[in-house]
């Protein structure tokens, strides 16, 4: 009898480490997705940046000739990002909430797309203020 105690305490004692085990495995994997999206987030962060960069190295190029040795410099900084499949479907690992700002299927109304007559009745939005337009206008200021 007493070997049959010691064999289930011993069974019961590797099922508890099984399922230590895999729940640090899905603790794991979920840590991994996380790390994923940040790195794809921060490739379409250098990717956007990569455009301004190509964009100021042309205004900066066709400025004048003092400016013709800043492209060069702007090619060697800028990271190029690699092909990646940004919005591949991620798996939720047990996660029972979506994270913030994050929208899973199924779980609520999804948005409509608006109609022309909802985009006429908005307000357009005010273009974007260049810093030439903020000097000119504290320069404005200034006059007064």
């Amino acid at each position: 009898m007493p070997n049959i105690d010691k064999a289930k305490a011993k069974h019961n004692k590797l099922v508890a480490g099984l399922a230590r085990l895999q729940a640090k495995r899905v603790k794991l994997l979920a840590t991994q997705t996380r790390n994923e999206k940040r790195i794809d987030k921060q490739i379409r962060a250098i990717a956007r940046s990569s455009k301004r960069l190509d964009r100021l190295a042309i205004v900066t190029h066709n400025a004048g000739p003092t400016a013709s040795a800043v492209p060069v410099l702007i090619d060697a900084v800028a990271a190029k990002p690699t092909e990646h499949h940004l919005n591949d479907a991620v798996p939720s690992f047990g996660k029972t909430e979506p994270a913030p700002g994050e929208h899973q299927p199924g779980t609520g109304p999804t948005p409509t797309a608006s109609t022309d007559a909802e985009r006429q009745s908005k307000p357009k939005r005010k273009p974007r203020r260049t810093p030439d337009d903020f000097r000119a206008e504290m320069e404005a200021r200034r006059k007064l």
